[in-house]
Formats: structure tokens, sequence, C-alpha cells
């Protein structure tokens, strides 16, 4: 028995550093897990923010044809730039389309279409 018991306590010593690794190891893919869910999650949002932005735009454009303005553009732009993406600023483009020129109302002129 005192020779097994040897044994292990040999083994054991030799496989000390091993853990220290394996933790290294797990702890670089776990952070490289988190940022990347991280990224994700902010590409979500942002993404969810420029749809906001393009339905209120839309909705600015189609009360204004309610009202029976000719020019939506200024009133889409208007509440786009409200909700954080103003045209031509920081790489942002906002166009107004009415009639839409794509979805299920293309060249319907009782619609509005903003794309941000």
């Amino acid at each position: 028995m005192k020779t097994t018991l040897r044994n292990n306590r040999r083994n054991r010593n030799g496989e000390r550093g091993v853990i220290m690794i394996l933790a290294a190891v797990t702890m670089v893919v776990l952070v490289a897990f988190m940022g990347l869910a991280l990224d994700a999650s902010y590409m979500y949002f942002h993404k969810r923010a420029m749809q906001t932005a393009a339905d209120a735009g839309a909705y600015a454009g189609a009360l204004e044809k309610l009202r029976g303005t000719i020019d939506v553009t200024a009133a889409s732009k208007k509440d786009t730039s409200i909700n954080g993406f103003a045209d031509g600023s920081d790489g942002v483009t906002v166009a107004v389309n009415s009639p839409p020129l794509s979805g299920s109302k293309t060249g319907d002129t009782n619609f509005v279409e903003v794309v941000v």
C-alpha cells in the first residue's frame, strides 16, 4: 500500500501545472465568447434603434400626408433625427420615398417609406 501511495504522490506532483493551464485556456475562451455576445447584442440594439427611427419618420410623413402637405421629407427627417439618426451626420443617410420604392405598397401615393 505504501508503494501505491508514493506513486500517486509522484503523479500528482507532476500534474500540478496542468490545472493552471486549463484554467487559463478556459478563461480566454469564456472572455472571447462574452465579447462576442456583447458585440452581437450591441448590433441588435443598434438595428432596433434604426428601425424605431425609420418607423417614426414614416409615421410623421404619413401624418403630413393626411394633413395635405406636399413635402413630407422634412417631417420624416425631423422625427428620425429626434430618434438619434440625423441625415448627413455620422455617416447616416435617411431616404424618404413617397410613394414607396419597395414593399407591398410600391407606387401607392398614399404611403411613405423611410430608409435609414
